[in-house]
């Protein structure tokens, strides 16, 4: 028996466990494969393929699809690489054109490389009409051997398998379950209806209860293993998915870097360069050129060049490159900026350069940068996880307390707290801490501060990265699923460190006040008629800055404002 229809707390306010919970249940339950199957999405892909491989298990990766429409829902396993892009590209059309979507349709439009599951009688028909791998997924309680689903799928001659998906770990998770329902249909846990949420039986069960619950159909256990089997797709293999540059061949790209690096050097140093700038350039050159790199430097300062004032910042002010671009303006050579920091062969990461722009810039030049690659870039996301005192408010509110009554204890927790920190007793804990010490915790406290605990670190929703921005070769919904926030830009489904583990190089540009501040200033200085020439301005050489920095006047002053740098 292979779990094929699991889902984690990425299936949002329905889940209850993260991927790595479930991955380390399954093995101790004697599983070696098993099937994530979040709906309507792979925000968990990640996470459950680190999950997988520290606990010694095969991963099946799939999603389960519903029509906006109606009730009607089925799920997708991946056989193959375009089995892979395909579901991607189903999950995207299912979030960006959910009003035209229709699973009938659409589905088995996308279903190469995909084996799916069944579970409506009709659906079963017209899928296997329309030539789809479409097998019947037996319910989790089979009371009869002539249910309708098993019926029509002997008549087709197609396999029927036992798939009792589960939403938490443990039967006592129920509970849990209700709560995040009640959470999110923003009710009360009394007035809830078990129609809203999953049976109590939704639990991830050991092999010897799923032969029970299937002992109507000793068959759909075996051709559970045998479909599990001939999954191998085991996870997406991108290696590092650069931003491309239109109509370039790598080779091109790298002429044309070395074209325009020099050309910046000429404008930052003169006409006769340097031996040292000659010799730096070439390094950089050559390490960028190998390693592949050439059309993101140029992609980005492509992007650069949108604003008149920029600020590059991180490790790429180490890149002479970088700064003879325009993408950075701090000079290496003459800070010795060690560029390995940055870029160098032992590296498995990309390069990570981010951006600033005026803080009221940045939405125009992210809205270009879409338009520009549109189809084949969107946002990061951010997945807003259950906070402490969100998670104490949440529950309180389900179970009908005023916000009067919440608020006199919410507003006194630590606002600090961590979810790894809430491993043990919730109250024993909050007992301990001295903001927390005199607080009356009378029922029910006790059992919403329980409840709390028991959801800190999960996703609760869906938000924007601040500034990463993603940009592929291929069109973007063949590596990941594409949504839209509620801002309306296209996010990807996976958050920056999932992003990363992909090998999906994002490019941060920001926001920072303190350029807006500076481009108005200077604006302000010339219908004064004293205009800076900054080419020739080096503030690092300036006595007078000099002096306000070492005196630590520097309030308003990016990066160097803080109590500890003052």
């Amino acid at each position: 028996m292979i779990p094929l229809i699991v889902r984690s707390h990425y299936s949002l306010m329905w889940g209850t466990a993260s991927p790595r919970q479930i991955c380390r249940a399954a093995r101790r339950m004697g599983y070696e494969r098993l099937a994530l199957t979040d709906t309507d999405n792979l925000y968990g892909l990640w996470p459950f393929l680190a999950a997988c491989r520290r606990e010694g298990i095969t991963p099946i990766v799939g999603a389960e699809i519903t029509d906006p429409r109606d009730r009607r829902r089925a799920v997708c396993l991946v056989e193959t690489e375009t089995g892979y892009r395909n579901l991607c590209r189903l999950l995207t059309r299912r979030h960006l054109q959910s009003t035209e979507f229709d699973l009938q349709a659409d589905l088995a439009a996308h279903a190469a490389g995909l084996t799916v599951l069944a579970i409506d009688p009709g659906l079963l028909e017209a899928w296997h009409a329309a030539g789809v791998a479409v097998v019947a997924a037996m319910p989790r309680r089979m009371r009869s051997a002539t249910h309708l689903l098993r019926t029509v799928a002997r008549r087709l001659g197609v396999a029927a398998v036992a798939v009792p998906g589960s939403f938490f770990l443990q039967p006592e998770d129920a509970a849990v379950h209700r709560i995040l329902r009640a959470i999110a249909r923003n009710t009360c846990l009394s007035r809830f209806e078990a129609k809203d949420g999953a049976a109590a039986d939704a639990w991830l069960a050991p092999p010897a209860e799923y032969g029970r619950r299937f002992s109507a159909s000793p068959e759909a256990l075996s051709a559970t293993a045998a479909i599990a089997e001939r999954l191998a797709f085991t996870g997406p293999r991108f290696g590092t998915v650069l931003p491309p540059l239109a109509g370039h061949h790598p080779a091109s790209a790298v002429r044309r870097l070395r074209t325009e690096a020099y050309a910046g050097a000429r404008r930052r140093y003169g006409a006769e360069l340097s031996a040292a700038a000659v010799e730096r350039l070439e390094h950089e050159l050559g390490l960028i050129a190998q390693m592949g790199f050439a059309a993101y430097f140029l992609i980005v300062r492509d992007i650069v060049a949108l604003s008149p004032r920029t600020c590059g910042r991180g490790s790429g002010a180490a890149s002479l490159v970088a700064y003879c671009l325009g993408i950075t303006n701090v000079c290496p050579l003459k800070h010795n900026l060690y560029f390995e920091r940055f870029l160098n062969p032992g590296r498995t990461d990309p390069p990570d350069i981010d951006v600033d722009f005026a803080w009221d810039e940045r939405n125009a030049i992210l809205e270009t940068v879409l338009a520009r690659h549109r189809g084949h870039a969107a946002l990061v996301a951010n997945h807003v996880l259950f906070q402490p005192r969100m998670a104490v408010r949440e529950v309180a509110k389900v179970y009908g307390l005023t916000e009067a009554e919440i608020g006199r204890v919410s507003r006194r927790l630590p606002g600090y707290w961590r979810a790894e920190e809430t491993h043990g007793d919730f109250l024993s804990e909050l007992k301990r801490q001295p903001e927390t010490r005199a607080i009356e915790f009378p029922p029910p406290w006790p059992e919403i501060l329980h409840y709390a605990r028991r959801i800190i670190g999960a996703p609760r929703h869906l938000s924007v990265h601040p500034g990463g921005v993603v940009i592929t070769p291929r069109p973007i919904d063949e590596y990941v699923p594409i949504e839209r926030a509620p801002k309306g830009v296209p996010i990807i489904q996976w958050e920056k460190d999932a992003a990363e583990d992909a090998g999906l190089v994002k490019i941060d540009l920001l926001g920072n006040r303190s350029l807006g501040v500076i481009r108005d200033a200077q604006a302000n200085m010339r219908e004064n008629g004293a205009g800076l020439d900054e080419s020739r301005w080096e503030p690092e050489d300036d006595f007078v800055t000099q002096q306000i920095v070492a005196q630590g006047r520097t309030m308003g002053c990016f990066y160097i404002e803080s109590p500890a740098m003052r």
